[in-house]
Parts: structure tokens; sequence; C-alpha cells
């Protein structure tokens, strides 16, 4: 500005608007990553959910679960809408004999136990495959 002028050159708005600018576009990409954070975790969560209440599935079950290993869509089996993108697998681990406790002879377990595992597997918005895998032991009724 001159000397005795008032207000604010041409260039002081400039500088104002750019340091305003810069203000804002960081807080944009802070709201966006955010938001990407908060789907990827509503994701995990979810596909945790879904691994537990299909290993709660096959417990319910009579039978030991047998290993599966092309992936099967909650959508498909369940006839959900949105759920095609999780999909899951069934690893199902013979248990062959125990102790308990160390000093007691071993049981044999052959055919009455395995050890399951449910995982299930999804993509984030990058496309990026990420895996949950919940793990429980599945003993034979009857």
């Amino acid at each position: 500005t001159r000397p005795g002028s008032r207000g604010f050159a041409l260039i002081d708005a400039l500088i104002a608007i750019f340091v305003v600018s810069v203000g804002v576009v960081g807080a944009m990409d802070l709201i966006v990553t955010s938001q990407l954070e908060i789907d990827y975790q509503r994701k995990i969560t979810l596909a945790g959910m879904l691994a537990a209440g299909k290993l709660e599935e096959l417990d319910a079950g009579n039978d030991l679960p047998t290993t599966t290993t092309t992936p099967v869509s909650f959508g498909t089996e369940y006839g959900l809408t949105g759920y095609n993108t999780y999909t899951y697998t069934i690893t199902s681990t013979a248990i062959t004999t125990a102790s308990f406790p160390a000093a007691a002879p071993s049981t044999d377990l052959t055919g009455w136990t395995n050890k399951v595992a449910v995982t299930v597997k999804f993509r984030d918005f990058r496309a990026k495959e990420h895996a949950v895998t919940v793990t429980s032991i599945k003993t034979k009724r009857g």
C-alpha cells in the first residue's frame, strides 16, 4: 500500500486467498481420508462378524465341517444384496490326539474333533484384498 492510503493492495489479497485455499484443500483431504478409513473399518468389522456368524452356524451342526477350496459369496448363499463382495472359505483340520493334563495318557480324537477356520475376504476401494480369519475347535455330536 502507498503511504497514507487505507486498505489492502492486490498482492495482499492474493496472498490471503492463497493461504485460505491451502487450508481449505488440506481440510478437504482430511475429510476424504477420514471417510475412506471409516469405510475400511466398517468393512473389516462386518467381515469379522460374518466370519464369526458362519463359525457359529458350523458349530450348531452335528457333523464336522469339510474344507472348501472355492470361495462362497455371502450374498449368493443367503440372498443378501450388497454382500456379494464378501466371500468365505472353510479350513477344517483334524485333531488326532489330546492330553489333559500333560501327564495324562493321550486320547484318540480321530474323526471326532477338528480345528475349523473361517476366512472372509473382501476388497477395499483400491481393490486391495483383505481377509479376516476366525478359528475354533469343533467336536462332532451324536
